[in-house]
């Protein structure tokens, strides 16, 4: 009869153990749990856009640099070659091309091309326009079903760099 009131009393211990440390450390750990995976999703999209803006700032760095020049007439000047540069090559048609001095601190150039043509080739003109090295930093693309191809018109714009006039304070 002892031993079974020893079984019993270490029984209800037991049970008073678990019931009032293991079940609260197990909640708390499950919410220890949640609230690391929240935290870990968290720096990885802080991560991410950390990362997204360090390559905007490149980017615009390069930019900058491309069209360091002296004058406003030489940065238009440079765009528009380089404009032209990516329509060789390229089978579009109804091609209209603006660049005009960027008229705020920040813009050197203002840069809008309209053109018409097959979807792959207005998107390889798309991207040859703002290609890497190519100083000018998207503002818009909008691409448009036209009879019997694809519009495309692109609004870009080249960062003032430092020893230009418009970069000057």
């Amino acid at each position: 009869m002892r031993a079974r009131l020893l079984a019993l009393a270490l029984l209800a211990a037991a049970a008073a153990v678990h019931v009032l440390v293991t079940v609260p450390l197990q909640r708390q750990a499950a919410v220890d749990g949640d609230e690391y995976r929240r935290m870990r999703d968290q720096r990885r999209q802080l991560r991410s856009r950390v990362a997204r803006l360090e390559r905007a700032e490149s980017l615009r760095r390069q930019a900058a640099t491309v069209y360091g020049t002296s004058t406003a007439e030489d940065v238009v000047r440079l765009v528009r070659r380089s404009l032209i540069g990516s329509l060789e090559g390229v089978p579009v048609s109804k091609v209209r091309m603006s660049v005009r001095p960027g008229g705020r601190e920040q813009v050197a150039t203002s840069v809008t091309l309209n053109a018409e043509g097959d979807f792959e080739d207005v998107v390889r003109l798309s991207g040859h326009v703002v290609r890497a090295g190519s100083g000018l930093v998207l503002q818009s693309v909008t691409f448009a079903q036209r009879r019997p191809g694809v519009g495309l018109v692109v609004e870009a714009a080249s960062p003032a760099g430092r020893s230009s006039p418009a970069g000057r304070s």
